[in-house]
C-alpha cells in the first residue's frame, strides 16, 4: 500500500516530537480513500483528522512527514506513556 503521512502541530510548531497526532491516507483496492490516526494503545484506527484540519474544524495544520517520522513518533509517545 502507498500512504501518506501527516503531523498535525499547533500553529507555533513545527517538530514531528510536537505532533498533537500523527495520521496517514491511503486508497483501498475499491478506489475508497481511508484516514487513520495513530494511538499507541491500538495502533492505526480511523479517523476524520485529515479533513477536519483542511476544513479548520481542528485547531492547527498538517505537515507532510515520511515513514521515518512515523517510528521516530512512534517512540516518542512509547517514551511518554512510560514516564506517565
Amino acid at each position: 500500500m502507498n500512504f501518506q503521512y501527516f503531523a498535525w502541530l499547533s500553529e507555533d510548531k513545527e517538530s514531528v516530537e510536537d505532533a498533537r497526532e500523527i495520521a496517514r491516507i491511503w486508497t483501498r483496492p475499491d478506489g475508497h480513500t481511508v484516514q487513520e490516526r495513530y494511538t499507541s494503545e491500538s495502533g492505526w484506527i480511523g479517523t476524520q483528522l485529515v479533513d477536519d484540519v483542511q476544513d479548520l474544524r481542528k485547531q492547527g495544520w498538517l505537515k507532510t512527514i515520511t515513514q521515518r517520522d512515523v517510528d521516530l513518533y512512534k517512540v516518542i509517545l512509547a517514551r511518554r506513556r512510560h514516564e506517565a
